[in-house]
């Protein structure tokens, strides 16, 4: 009778030490299954995060470059618009002049908003496009 006991303990230890394993090894592989998917989003996070940072740089070199070229109208535009020599000459018989030019000063003014305005367009128009990005 004595024999028999030990026998039904060594059962039921190898049956719950079984048990604890199957629960641990099922535990295991979840955990590799799980480890795995984070992996994969992962790496399909950074490839999509790649594709966006190389969007963005495109759009942030195309309206860098619009920007420029446009800049580059505007001061062709106002770099065409010379001072008549005359209209600012004085006279030899008076110390009074007798038509300053106001055009230099107002198209220096005028190019500078017009380049404001320009750059705030732009600003405007690389935010909209960054924010169409997905």
């Amino acid at each position: 009778m004595f024999p028999f006991t030990y026998v039904k303990i060594i059962i039921v230890i190898a049956v719950l030490s079984f048990a604890s394993f199957s629960g641990w090894y099922v535990e295991h592989l979840r955990f590799v299954n799980y480890q795995t998917q984070v992996e994969a989003l992962g790496k399909q996070a950074e490839i999509k995060n790649e594709s966006i940072k190389k969007q963005n740089e495109l759009v942030t070199e195309n309206v860098k470059n619009d920007y420029k070229n446009k800049l580059d109208a505007v001061h062709n535009y106002y770099a065409g618009m010379h001072v008549n020599p005359s209209i600012g000459a004085v006279s030899s018989v008076s110390n009074s002049s007798t038509g300053t030019d106001a055009a230099p000063s107002y198209n220096v003014l005028a190019e500078q908003c017009t380049g404001t305005t320009l750059q705030a367009v732009e600003l405007i128009d690389w935010i909209n496009k960054q924010l169409q990005i997905k």
